[in-house]
């Protein structure tokens, strides 16, 4: 179950927490192989620029997923994909929803690894079916 975490200096991650909450999303799914997942945290001008290219939207935001094909390529191979949080939006989050930017990561990170599994939250029924499996997962935790 690799969850690979790649961060800047200065960006205060805890990687144990980080891999408990993917412990307990690779629960929730099913998900018969230990897929791997890219986890990057980025600054703002990173985010932007490719919330602009694959979004259409010029401005940062918190976090991007980006799901993989080559697990079906590959037989045996099993890459979700990759998720880009920018540490600075996460950090003003947390501020403005009046928790701590760990809560606010894993909130990020839960709501990423439901995006490689397909959820997305196009219109109130997704939202709905998101927020759920988002609220299964969090109670796995505790």
């Amino acid at each position: 179950m690799p969850l690979e975490i790649k961060s800047r200096p200065g960006f205060k991650i805890n990687a144990r927490e980080l891999k408990q909450i993917y412990v307990c999303f690779l629960k929730f799914s099913k998900i018969k192989k230990d897929p791997s997942v890219s986890l990057a945290f980025v600054d703002q001008k990173e985010i932007k620029q490719l919330n602009k290219i694959y979004r259409q939207k010029n401005r940062p935001t918190d976090v991007l997923s980006f799901g993989s094909r080559e697990s079906q390529a590959i037989p045996g191979e099993s890459d979700l994909g990759e998720i880009l949080i920018c540490y600075s939006v996460a950090v003003s989050q947390a501020k403005a929803s009046g928790h701590s930017t760990a809560a606010e990561i894993k909130i990020l990170l839960i709501h990423g690894l439901l995006h490689l599994m397909g959820f997305d939250h196009k219109n109130i029924k997704e939202q709905k079916r998101m927020k759920n499996a988002e609220q299964k997962i969090c109670s796995m935790l505790n």
